[in-house]
């Protein structure tokens, strides 16, 4: 049997609308665990993932524990073990509702998942400092330019500047720019793509399909 784990960083709509259209989670030939932490002391795995999927916002309207799924949360800072040798490391993040970034370590390899964040101004954030150090990889939150966060402040997200500058003292050797605002085209995020790699030669654009090998 095939084994899956999902994990979630938050639940906001446009993290999350695709769940009751992804397939594994129906298929009985594959182990799903679902792991949350956003939510710990006042909404659990399970019932969240209830929510998502009951009527009348989907017809799937079946109950989770039909599923055979397996749900398990844990309290952001918690250091996870999920077996394989996987050492997952999480933490509480600065977004509206709350959100965990995690840091997932395995043959002596990071990578970091630092979004949804909002930095605040003049400051790097220590937390994600702490997720990002030495990491091997970092997706990070880059929705916005600089210019733009005074605009956005308290939409809860970052800029990719600020990403570039928490990567470079943090020591990470790449970093993939993540959660793209989604009214910019094409052809503007390769030009943000471009003025990142005058600033920091190893960043890149996070792009759909896209497989990296650490």
């Amino acid at each position: 049997m095939d084994e899956l784990q999902l994990f979630f960083s938050h639940s906001h709509y446009d993290h999350v609308l695709g769940l009751p259209f992804f397939e594994p989670l129906f298929d009985p030939r594959v182990a799903v665990t679902v792991w949350a932490g956003h939510l710990f002391g006042s909404m659990g795995a399970r019932e969240m993932v209830h929510a998502f999927l009951n009527a009348p916002w989907t017809e799937r309207n079946g109950h989770v524990d039909d599923l055979g799924v397996t749900f398990k949360d844990f309290e952001p800072g918690t250091l996870l073990d999920v077996g394989g040798g996987i050492r997952i490391k999480t933490a509480a993040i600065n977004h509206p509702g709350g959100c965990v970034g995690y840091r997932i370590q395995f043959g002596g390899r990071a990578a970091a998942f630092v979004y949804d964040i909002e930095h605040m101004p003049g400051a790097l954030d220590p937390v994600a400092l702490d997720l990002m150090h030495g990491a091997d990889l970092v997706v990070y939150d880059s929705a916005y330019d600089d210019s733009e966060m005074e605009t956005f402040r308290n939409f809860g997200h970052s800029s990719w500047q600020q990403g570039i500058r928490l990567a470079t003292v943090a020591g990470a050797k790449r970093l993939a720019l993540f959660h793209h605002m989604p009214e910019r085209t094409d052809l503007q995020l390769l030009e943000i793509e471009q003025k990142a790699k005058a600033l920091l030669p190893t960043v890149f654009l996070a792009r759909q399909g896209l497989a990296v090998r650490l």
